[in-house]
């Protein structure tokens, strides 16, 4: 069980990102404790952004305006943050975490010990966990990830939380895959998944179009397999399975629709989701509008045109 689980077990929104990097776990985690996410560009211009109406106020009441240099885990978890450093495992993962009224233009840090964190419940407050987690990868190298976890102590507090996370939450996401991407400059990339040869392939050895989908899930080989064979005639899947992680792609297809569905677990921010009937049904949406977004909503809107309004007489879905 991670690290995480033991100060949030139940949560309202879970993101999960990570790459794979060439070092070994021993130097990937030396990287991760060292890491300086102000040395990516627009990261260190999205926070002066958010100080720049304290730098503002400072400058006309004659103040020294505040002045930050760097920003590793110590800076995150520096007394006066409101984030607070919940637990480590030295090589594996750490785990931060935070406790305020954030929909708030000047948030109100709730002041919690870490031994408290799980415990806290008081009404009106929003509750976020994050962690940084290395872990070695099969074939050599290093998985390094960034998973997030949000809750409230209450319906309403939880409401006000999504109205906020609805603004900010695209920007925090950028600011977790930067971090990632720095990190795998750092430590170097290794051979993607589209190097190598997947069952199937030699079907079509030349064929003219080609396009794949990759999506790390969180289930055994046994749980992806069933939901696979069942998704249908409309194009052909491969897979390629190896111990406990599974890669479904969607190789070489001639297909109209370019929409699947993720049921076990994904690394995609929306969560599990299951078929519900036609291929851009509410039950593929997550990976429809991550993977070809263009498509998905041509698609989205020709299926709720013919839901709504039925099929024109001599004129069959098909044919559109």
């Amino acid at each position: 069980m991670s690290l995480i689980h033991e100060f949030m077990p139940d949560f309202s929104l879970r993101e999960v990102d990570r790459v794979a990097v060439s070092a070994s776990p021993e130097r990937a985690w030396a990287a991760v404790r060292a890491m300086d996410i102000y040395r990516v560009p627009f990261i260190r211009w999205l926070f002066s952004l958010r100080v720049l109406p304290e730098r503002i106020l400072a400058r006309l009441r004659g103040r020294p305006m505040p002045k930050v240099a760097r920003s590793r885990i110590e800076d995150i978890v520096a007394p006066g943050t409101g984030f607070l450093l919940l637990g480590e495992k030295p090589g594996h993962e750490l785990v931060v975490g935070s406790i305020g009224r954030f929909w708030q233009p000047r948030i109100e840090f709730a002041k919690v010990a870490p031994g408290d964190f799980a415990a806290f419940q008081e009404p009106g407050f929003g509750k976020l966990t994050w962690n940084l987690s290395v872990q070695p990868r099969e074939g050599g190298g290093s998985w390094i990830g960034i998973e997030l976890r949000v809750t409230a102590t209450d319906a309403a507090s939880w409401a006000r939380f999504r109205r906020y996370w609805g603004l900010i939450g695209r920007f925090s996401h950028a600011i977790r895959r930067g971090g990632l991407r720095l990190l795998r400059h750092e430590l170097g990339r290794v051979p993607t998944v589209r190097k190598e040869l997947l069952p199937g392939d030699g079907l079509l050895p030349r064929a003219r179009f080609q396009r794949m989908h990759v999506r790390v899930l969180e289930a055994p080989p046994g749980r992806v397999w069933p939901w696979l064979v069942q998704m249908g005639a409309s194009a052909r899947v491969g897979t390629a399975m190896t111990g406990s992680t599974t890669r479904a792609c969607r190789v070489r297809t001639n297909s109209s629709r370019d929409c699947s569905t993720s049921p076990l677990g994904t690394s995609s921010r929306h969560g599990p989701r299951a078929p519900r009937g036609s291929a851009c049904s509410n039950s593929c949406r997550s990976a429809c509008w991550s993977s070809a977004p263009l498509r998905c909503f041509l698609e989205a809107g020709r299926h709720n045109r013919m839901r709504h309004r039925g099929a024109r007489p001599g004129r069959s879905s098909s044919s559109r």
